[in-house]
């Protein structure tokens, strides 16, 4: 019975996930097209078949901080022909092998089938068009019983991605280097559902400076670490975790981790919720949310 429940719990978290994936496919609206072709690089401008063009265009600098997200477009329109064109693609969008490399090569994210298979078969007429928009919020997937993603530190990294459902001659990578200044919010902290036993769960909790200057934390309060059991987003029971330091310090770009294990109170009677750590210091309050099972 807990394993069903376990995988319910995953399904149920990937379908809310997919709206906050670091690396996503949304529609978009206003497209400004061009007929440059810049095969195997950041931009590309693929005529696909005469008239018909496929253009991924990136509209975020290559410079941005920590706050900021970076955001791509595609856009597949009929440029020029004055009448319907027949358009045949057996996959859309045609993205696939979505990855981002830090730039030692460390691999952050990999997608290496990020959308469906919706065939496009249909006529454009002049001036129509299909628009999808790009998306990486500048976070990395942190392996776990269920994975959710941490935001990265300052540095350089590399999008690549790949088209598929197109001609092998057009199939050209694309690469968009980005650097990521250390300006913003330096600090993240995220909860993370690990292992489930028989009766617990383990978690670990990541307070990351994003930074290359180092910075220490104070725990205040008489019981900094805060657990609380959430149920249909309220607050149905708190406990407090030990915590064996008075001072938290951080390297320039590191993590600091407490992993713990806990289990639902038995005043809960539901078979999953939310969990909330909350760890109180003099420099504000850090969180980090998970479902329990």
């Amino acid at each position: 019975m807990r394993v069903l429940l376990i995988l319910i719990v995953i399904f149920f978290f990937f379908q809310c996930q997919r709206n906050k994936e670091p690396l996503s496919i949304a529609r978009y609206s206003t497209p400004k097209p061009s007929t440059q072709f810049k095969p195997d690089t950041a931009d590309a401008c693929i005529e696909i078949t005469p008239g018909a063009w496929l253009i991924v265009r990136w509209e975020t600098d290559s410079i941005v901080t920590l706050d900021d997200t970076v955001f791509g477009r595609l856009v597949l329109k009929n440029i020029g022909a004055s009448q319907p064109i027949h358009v045949f693609i057996r996959s859309w969008p045609p993205f696939s092998n979505w990855t981002v490399r830090d730039d030692n090569g460390r691999l952050l994210i990999t997608y290496p089938n990020i959308v469906g298979d919706v065939v496009f078969d249909q006529y454009l007429y002049p001036g129509d068009s299909l628009y999808e928009r790009i998306i990486w919020d500048l976070t990395e997937k942190v392996p776990a019983l269920l994975p959710d993603f941490i935001g990265v530190y300052s540095g350089i990294y590399h999008l690549y991605m790949t088209m598929r459902g197109l001609p092998d001659s057009l199939r050209n990578y694309l690469h968009y280097k980005v650097t990521v200044l250390p300006e913003g919010n330096r600090i993240d902290s995220r909860l993370f559902l690990m292992k489930s036993y028989g009766d617990s769960s383990g978690y670990k909790f990541i307070l990351r400076n994003r930074i290359p200057e180092p910075i220490e934390f104070q725990p205040v309060g008489q019981n900094p670490l805060e657990l609380q059991w959430l149920y249909q987003d309220s607050v149905c029971y708190v406990q407090y975790l030990p915590l064996n330091t008075s001072v938290i310090h951080l390297e320039g770009q590191s993590d600091w981790e407490y992993v713990f294990r806990a289990a639902p109170p038995g005043s809960i009677t539901a078979s999953m919720g939310k969990i909330r750590l909350i760890l109180h210091t003099n420099q504000g309050d850090f969180m980090g949310v998970t479902y329990w099972i």
